[in-house]
């Protein structure tokens, strides 16, 4: 699925949110939920240091 800069960074912040929201939740769980792989997750996160 092709993603715009904004819808991206909208997605990022939801994702980002919702861990923050849930910490028993694993990456891989994440990843499942948001459909995306589970290594953007984990960049996702060390990114905004989750």
């Amino acid at each position: 699925m092709n993603y715009r800069m904004k819808d991206k960074k909208d997605r990022n912040a939801r994702l980002v949110k919702f861990a923050k929201e849930h910490p028993d939740y694993t990456q891989e769980a994440i990843a499942k939920i948001f459909r995306i792989h589970r290594s953007r997750v984990s960049r996702i996160l060390q990114s905004d240091n989750v």
